[in-house]
């Protein structure tokens, strides 16, 4: 399963989360409920 990262719009909180491909993606924030975005990073 891939780690995706994510950051919110609102607050700014950075964070991390274990996901199978065909999840879909987390619209809130973690902290505050706020929308986020998923970062993409090259490795």
């Amino acid at each position: 399963m891939p780690t995706y990262e994510y950051k919110c719009k609102k607050c700014g909180n950075a964070f991390e989360k274990f996901q199978s491909i065909t999840a879909d993606p987390i619209k809130k924030c973690t902290n505050c409920d706020g929308e986020v975005y998923r970062l993409i990073s090259k490795n």
